[in-house]
């Protein structure tokens, strides 16, 4: 006799089994210990049944933190509504990012400094304006430019140059830590300065 197919309420429990599996693993061994055999050992589900909920590891992982990174695009919608002037926009929009890694080491760990494995990268096809940041940094720089304030230059790039900048900042002192290399913050901080000087016309203020 079949089986009877599945309901919604099943899938919700089955996709929310595997969350919480993914993310005892995560809290009791760090994310190396974060495997599809592991997870879906752990929820009691054949590791087939993880690809039915999630496209793959790093989809389930993503959805670990996706509430985190609701509160980031609420913060940033801040930033961008609070500032009129384009260059101070870009400068809080950036700290905004700043204060957000600070505030959620694990999610900035999981998540945003989170590398796919090699067999695992797929295309790169999604539009960078779904990234709230990417999407906020281009308006203001097209504000910006439209103002004479910003140097010119493809927008979109700027924009990536921004977010590399202090990502980057953030990034370093975890990837070595054994070195005594200043804070992520504290250093990240100090890039919106370099950055924004980088970007400005000699007539901005």
């Amino acid at each position: 006799m079949p089986r009877p197919a599945a309901t919604e309420e099943d899938r919700a429990e089955q996709r929310r089994r595997l969350r919480v599996a993914a993310a005892e693993l995560h809290a009791e061994a760090g994310l190396h210990a974060v495997t599809v055999r592991a997870v879906s050992k752990r929820a009691g589900v054949s590791t087939g049944l993880l690809y039915s909920y999630f496209t793959d590891l790093s989809d389930l992982m993503r959805s670990l933190w996706m509430p985190r990174i609701v509160e980031l695009g609420h913060a940033l919608a801040m930033a961008e509504q609070a500032e009129a002037d384009p260059v101070e926009r870009i400068r809080r929009l950036l700290l905004t990012y700043v204060d957000f890694t600070v505030a959620n080491v694990e999610t900035h760990r999981g998540l945003l400094l989170f590398v796919r494995p090699p067999n695992s990268t797929p295309d790169r096809n999604d539009d960078p304006e779904r990234l709230m940041l990417f999407a906020s940094l281009r308006r203001a720089l097209d504000e910006g430019q439209a103002a004479g304030a910003v140097r010119s230059g493809d927008t979109g790039r700027l924009a990536q140059l921004l977010w590399s900048g202090v990502h980057g900042a953030l990034a370093l002192p975890i990837h070595v830590e054994p070195f005594a290399l200043t804070d992520g913050p504290s250093i990240a901080t100090e890039m919106v300065d370099v950055l924004i000087r980088s970007i400005t016309t000699k007539e901005s203020p």
